[in-house]
């Protein structure tokens, strides 16, 4: 029985990879990026422009784009950990959030 178990993970496991990699290797296929469009802004420096895809992992070889991609659910999201919810809420609208107290 837990052979049989075992199997069956593994199987959702190979599953849930492909998957994930389809989906990965189709979204990277499609024409553009996300931040083209900011290169039309003549506002926006390419200095701004490259940053950004340095943030966003663009500047990566695919298959380091993947791994992050696999990995980044488990990490979580570090970028904001050190700023209470109230703080972020209260910084998007002043005077509507009353903490207790």
């Amino acid at each position: 029985m837990i052979l049989y178990i075992a199997r069956r993970l593994g199987h959702g496991l190979v599953l849930l990879v492909g998957v994930s990699l389809l989906l990965f290797l189709l979204l990277q296929a499609a024409p553009g990026e996300f931040l083209s469009d900011l290169k039309l802004n003549s506002q926006i420096s390419s200095q701004t422009i490259t940053g950004l895809r340095a943030q966003y992992g663009l500047d990566q070889p695919m298959p380091q784009r993947y791994a992050r991609q696999l990995l980044l659910p488990f990490m979580g999201d570090r970028s904001r950990q050190s700023t209470p919810a109230a703080a972020t809420v209260e910084e998007l609208r002043p005077g509507a959030v009353h903490p207790p107290g």
